[in-house]
């Protein structure tokens, strides 16, 4: 691979084998699709149901390349959570424990469990949340498990975290317009045991976590935030509900603060 154009004038190129390579792969993939080449494929084959396709003719190489199309997560979960690693897992036992006997305690009694993970970039925390996925994977409770993660900067960053949760409940594709975003929701909420009289509320007060409206001023700000919660009290009475919040040193105050309220209203 070489980087050229012009980096006295601030300009750069990539170009190379990899390059290419990824260039065609991107052509050929399908609209909202995933396909990868040989590399890839051995490496998440435990972790993703492929589909081989027809081999691929790329310049420069003498021969076709054997490509996947990604099909599915072979996790239960439905969510982006590595579970095989070629190293082994050390030093952190203790605190997979602890997240276990946490685990444990909600199933013996329906309460709500909060543990805190911190550490430097780089220390295992990832890892750690892996390898607790696996062990809750493993148990023979179905389980739903969420993630959201926090964003440092940008548009709508107070409910990113709580927004990736909804549509991940909700089946919603970041593609997906304003009308089908709000559909799911409908069918998410529908799906629950709520009453009657919440299902509009719901549904009226999810809507901007996922985009499909507009947030307005700080009412409407806490009535999301009370719908969000009403929305996972619904979820938890169908089975135990594992929330993993991503990156919360760049989470707001506002967030920070229904996590300690949720917390205190168990």
């Amino acid at each position: 691979m070489s980087i050229g154009a012009r980096p006295q004038a601030g300009e750069g190129m990539v170009t190379g084998d990899v390059v290419n390579t990824a260039s065609r792969l991107q052509n050929i993939a399908p609209v909202n699709g995933v396909v990868v080449g040989e590399i890839t494929y051995r490496s998440t084959k435990d972790l993703i149901v492929y589909e081989e396709m027809e081999p691929v003719a790329v310049k420069g190489k003498p021969e076709p390349l054997p490509v996947w199309r990604a099909v599915s997560a072979r996790s239960r979960f439905g969510v982006d959570v590595e579970t095989r690693y070629r190293t082994p897992f050390i030093g952190r036992d203790f605190d997979l424990a602890t997240l276990k006997t946490a685990y444990q305690r909600t199933l013996r009694e329906s309460s709500l469990q909060m543990v805190t993970v911190v550490g430097e970039p780089g220390v295992g925390k990832s890892r750690l949340l892996a390898e607790f996925a696996s062990y809750v994977d493993e148990q023979e409770e179905l389980v739903t498990w969420r993630q959201g993660r926090s964003l440092p900067y940008g548009e709508g960053i107070t409910f990113w975290a709580l927004g990736e949760i909804v549509k991940a409940q909700a089946g919603i594709n970041e593609s997906d317009s304003p009308k089908v975003a709000s559909d799911k929701v409908a069918a998410a909420v529908g799906a629950l045991a709520v009453d009657e009289s919440d299902t509009a509320w719901l549904q009226t007060r999810l809507a901007p976590l996922v985009g499909a409206t507009s947030m307005g001023g700080a009412a409407e700000k806490e009535e999301s935030f009370a719908a969000w919660l009403r929305f996972l009290e619904a979820i938890a009475t169908k089975g135990p509900l594992v929330l993993v919040f991503e990156d919360l040193h760049w989470a707001d105050a506002s967030l920070l603060e229904l996590l300690r309220v949720s917390r205190s209203a168990d």
